[in-house]
């Protein structure tokens, strides 16, 4: 049994930490603008856990990388056998989503992936359409998952959150915020094991405290769409623009359409692997 595979079999995973980005209110600046079949399994951080507790232990999508190079077999459009894995308790919040899934719309940081779902898993978006709508605005806002900030209106993470919106996404996830210290501030915001939780905070539940009773649900409104139609057009589109609303805000959008497309990609990855499983 090569070794990657036995490292992969015994490897334990725990979820991470995750801060937001771009949130309503301030217009973004369009980004400019795969796939693996495997599975990328992390267990999101019980409710209320401090964040410092869950600082490693990921189950990097890279080792699905590794494996394949050490069986000789290509990284594009490679089917890998994989162990089966690892069980995780019904309650732990895990999210289980194909790896095509996030290859689709991210260029870079493979070893994001299993963080990202793991937010997910922790503020209710592990469906589908969730997942989907929660990659697909990750993908626009980060430029595929390689840019982090925007200088013009000081916005950080994945979702490039802007920084009056800060102290509130720290106290969603129970961060300490320093009204002091821009700088510690925005380590917090760029570390991968807390941005991504921001992001999903947003959707679950930030929306809707910062901006207002309109954006109440906003996680739950990808559960409105018709997964086998256009979501670009019609009845679907109308869902997407309303989710865009409390995140991009209620002004013209240049880049809706490229965060549309992302989310078709991503939902069309995740119908070809099979689902997505837990939450």
């Amino acid at each position: 049994m090569p070794l990657v595979r036995v490292l992969h079999a015994l490897l334990v995973v725990a979820a991470a930490t995750a801060p937001f980005a771009h949130a309503a209110s301030v217009n973004s600046a369009s980004h400019a603008a795969s796939a693996a079949q495997h599975d990328v399994l992390v267990a999101a951080p019980p409710v209320g856990a401090r964040p410092a507790i869950y600082s490693s232990g990921y189950l990097p999508a890279i080792l699905d990388q590794a494996e394949r190079m050490a069986t000789g077999m290509t990284a594009v459009n490679a089917t890998v056998a994989g162990p089966a894995a690892p069980t995780i308790p019904d309650d732990s919040g895990s999210c289980i989503a194909p790896l095509s899934a996030f290859t689709s719309v991210f260029d870079a940081n493979e070893d994001h992936f299993p963080m990202i779902a793991g937010a997910a898993g922790e503020q209710g978006m592990c469906t589908d359409a969730r997942l989907a709508t929660l990659l697909g605005h990750i993908a626009h806002e980060t430029a595929r998952l390689t840019v982090f900030q925007q200088p013009a209106d000081g916005g950080a993470g994945a979702i490039h959150m802007i920084p009056a919106n800060w102290p509130y996404a720290f106290a969603g996830l129970k961060l300490p915020f320093s009204a002091t210290d821009h700088a510690a501030n925005l380590a917090m915001m760029l570390d991968p094991k807390i941005m991504y939780r921001m992001a999903a905070w947003w959707f679950a539940k930030g929306a809707a405290e910062i901006m207002g009773r309109r954006c109440t649900g906003m996680a739950t409104w990808a559960d409105q769409l018709d997964p086998a139609a256009d979501l670009t057009t019609g009845a679907n589109r109308a869902v997407l623009d309303q989710t865009n609303s409390c995140l991009f805000g209620l002004g013209f959008d240049a880049g809706a359409n490229q965060r549309y497309n992302y989310i078709q990609t991503a939902l069309r990855a995740i119908q070809a692997g099979g689902g997505v499983k837990g939450g």
